[in-house]
Parts: C-alpha cells; sequence; structure tokens
C-alpha cells in the first residue's frame, strides 16, 4: 500500500523541470502577477496551459 502511495504522489524529472519553467514566467492578466505555477486569475490559468503545451511540444522526445 505504502508503494503504491509513493509511486502515485511521486514527481518525474519532467514534471520538476515543468514546474521550474513555469515559476520563471509570470501572468499579466491581473496586478498580482503570479508566477504560472501558481496562477490565481483566469487568464494566468489558461497562459499557465498554453506554455505548458508549448513546453512540451519544445521538449526532446526520448
Amino acid at each position: 500500500m505504502f508503494s503504491y502511495f509513493k509511486r502515485k504522489n511521486a514527481a518525474s524529472v519532467e514534471d520538476i523541470e515543468l514546474q521550474h519553467f513555469l515559476q520563471s514566467k509570470h501572468c499579466n492578466g491581473c496586478s498580482r502577477h503570479c508566477p504560472l505555477s501558481s496562477p490565481k486569475c483566469g487568464r494566468g490559468k489558461k497562459l499557465a496551459t498554453i506554455e505548458t503545451t508549448n513546453y512540451t511540444r519544445s521538449s526532446p522526445l526520448d
């Protein structure tokens, strides 16, 4: 049971790299200018989705 929980919640290297990438980008949808790793407005969430898609497209395939 514990190993399943550990596997389910373990972040992959790709997920960690994506989080670092999104932290370096900021939203300009409202006055908060939140990092895209945790947007607080609808525009930020949409922009985070777009940036995530662009990041996964530009990542090299295994």
